[in-house]
């Protein structure tokens, strides 16, 4: 059914940035760690920028490969290729780089030396916040869920209306929500309640006017879970 297919895929994707977070934080904090061990060898020299090729990806973008010259130890060196690009560099700009003692053609440049280490970090803690974030909180719902459904009262509401929303989109799909509503005459109360996301439509089996099952807390009717089992088991969906 394709309402299992897209849940997995949302539970899914942050997981994936999760994982992906965490993974891009490791990375950058053992370059960053890497890079405090390169400066502590190396020797700062001055160099001069020699040379920029350009060249197109696929996508059109245009990329920098950047070439140096500079003198270590009595001995020059010509065109040696950085690892990395700035908009502010341009032809015969005088900079800092740090060169290895032990690789003397190896040099980095100083202004940029912990940048990639940092934007890794960075990136990392943004992605794995994200993940982890939608993570937890789909688990605090599943728990709350599971909590309501054990230990909640049944209240019987009516469907008043199935919202297409068009803000939400998985795999280029839709979902659905139904909002229904409970009178309390004793209390001279009117609740409304709003399903999670389905993604097929509920018309047929929970037209508007139905009764639909709201799980709720006795004490606090906002803690609450709209039962659409019975309905995604009278549909199955191949679109």
């Amino acid at each position: 059914m394709k309402k299992n297919i897209n849940e997995k895929v949302l539970l899914f994707v942050p997981t994936v940035f999760l994982i992906a977070g965490v993974c891009m934080f490791i990375w950058g904090f053992c370059w960053l760690i890497s890079t405090f061990q390169f400066k502590a060898t190396a020797v700062k020299v001055p160099g001069e920028i020699t040379r920029m090729d350009s060249a197109y990806d696929d996508d059109g973008d245009e990329h920098y490969s950047v070439f140096v010259s500079y003198e270590y130890n009595g001995k020059k060196y010509e065109d040696i290729r950085i690892n990395s690009y700035s908009s502010s560099m341009y032809m015969g700009k005088k900079m800092s780089l740090y060169c290895d003692p032990e690789n003397p053609g190896h040099v980095e440049v100083g202004s940029m030396l912990f940048f990639p280490s940092v934007f890794l970090l960075i990136m990392g803690a943004a992605f794995a916040l994200i993940g982890g974030g939608v993570t937890i909180r789909t688990m605090v719902v599943s728990f709350q869920r599971k909590r309501i459904n054990e230990q909640g009262i049944s209240i019987y509401a009516t469907v008043e209306e199935i919202v297409y929303d068009t803000s939400v989109a998985v795999n280029g799909r839709h979902p659905y929500t139904i909002i229904c509503t409970y009178r309390d005459d004793y209390k001279d109360i009117t609740y409304r309640f709003k399903s999670e996301n389905l993604w097929f439509d509920p018309s047929p089996v929970l037209p508007v006017e139905s009764t639909i099952e709201v799980k709720v807390d006795a004490n606090d009717y906002s803690k609450y879970y709209v039962n659409v089992e019975e309905a995604t088991k009278r549909i199955v969906d191949y679109t």
